[in-house]
């Protein structure tokens, strides 16, 4: 499989035991996930692109499922009860994800993604996140 992608060089500066490292982050264009993590002491990263190859480094490859899909993403308008629970919350969400659509549940929690409620039947309205890749 061949992708458009952009790589990312970065200097972490931490107190960690460890000291500093470089990070080289690899992300796919169409899908934006940022599928390979680099992590390398300064020494090697030297080293490596210097043409001293197959040097020592800590990866983390995530998201490997959706390399080369879109990435889509939509807002809808969820009335839930006032009082909902998790359960509910979760069996409300679950009615918009439809066609690969799945919803962030954190929004339900977020004042900022509150738009209003009907004052005297017990329901509220939140600006729900969906995602999906195509």
């Amino acid at each position: 499989m061949k992708i458009k992608g952009k790589i990312t060089i970065s200097t972490i500066r931490s107190t960690h035991p460890r000291g500093s490292w470089v990070r080289v982050t690899l992300e796919d264009e169409n899908s934006h996930i940022h599928f390979v993590e680099i992590d390398i002491d300064f020494e090697q990263f030297g080293e490596a692109i210097t043409g001293n190859g197959s040097q020592p480094c800590n990866m983390k490859l995530r998201g490997l499922e959706f390399l080369g899909r879109k990435y889509e993403n939509k807002t809808e308008l969820v009335m839930l009860p006032r009082n909902a629970t998790e359960m509910e919350k979760v069996g409300i969400i679950s009615k918009y994800e439809v066609d690969g659509w799945m919803g962030r549940m954190l929004d339900l929690e977020n004042h900022y993604n509150y738009v209003g409620g009907k004052s005297g039947e017990g329901y509220v309205c939140y600006k729900v996140s969906f995602h999906r890749y195509v």
